[in-house]
């Protein structure tokens, strides 16, 4: 029987697509620690709940008034 929940961890080509950016530009901000990741061994992958949380706080950043 398959669950119908989504992964716990997504690979970078996933959170690419989530994102609507490059795999390449994925893969180089998971690199330089711009993207939350967890390390499996070679595997690197992206807790779905922290990229949730990432995205929030972006645009919650973006929605602060801008002072010069």
């Amino acid at each position: 029987m398959a669950s119908c929940e989504p992964p716990m961890l997504l690979r970078i080509p996933e959170v690419a697509r989530t994102l609507g950016i490059a795999r390449t530009l994925a893969y180089e901000m998971a690199r330089d620690g711009r993207l939350p990741t967890v390390h499996i061994g070679k595997a690197v992958r992206v807790p779905r709940q922290r990229l949730e949380a990432w995205i929030e706080e972006r645009a919650r950043a973006e929605e602060a008034p801008w002072r010069p």
